[in-house]
């Protein structure tokens, strides 16, 4: 389910800056010149990956727990790997979204670096709306930088 949240709220994120990004009201757009995107890309991406994993999981279960202990039986050397590179995964990805934060990504110019843009262009975006729902993910992102 926390695969699932992350990656709906990474997506809804991206998808926000994807339709945005091109309007332009007063000569200016309401993102930043040279947006980075790679921190929002690459949680999503992990998140998205995770969740395709888990949920193949679950159907498995779904199927038939004969099936389900069949799968993990034959995957039993890559559940450990997997499970190793998921948990590694997730602290570069919360560890760089970090550092990645320069306030012109996605997270860092929805709380705070479009305090000083237009009415006009903040009626475009709710970056409230945007900063509130990744902050959501902060004590998440925190909790695997602290595992280091």
């Amino acid at each position: 389910m926390l695969s699932l949240a992350m990656t709906i709220i990474m997506a809804m994120t991206m998808a926000k800056y994807l339709t945005t990004k091109n309007q332009v009201i007063n000569g200016s757009t309401p993102w930043p010149p040279n947006t980075v995107l790679w921190p929002t890309i690459m949680l999503l991406s992990i998140s998205a990956t995770a969740f395709l994993l888990n949920f193949t999981i679950i159907i498995a279960y779904c199927w038939s727990v004969k099936a389900a202990n069949t799968a993990a039986s034959w995957s039993s050397v890559f559940t450990i790997t997997f499970g190793l590179m998921r948990t590694g995964a997730w602290i570069v990805a919360a560890v760089l979204f970090r550092i990645g934060e320069t306030g012109r990504d996605l997270w860092g110019w929805s709380c705070g670096g479009s305090d000083n843009i237009s009415q006009d262009l903040q009626a475009v975006v709710n970056f409230n709306t945007i900063c509130q729902t990744n902050v959501s993910l902060l004590p998440i992102l925190r909790s695997c930088a602290q595992k280091l």
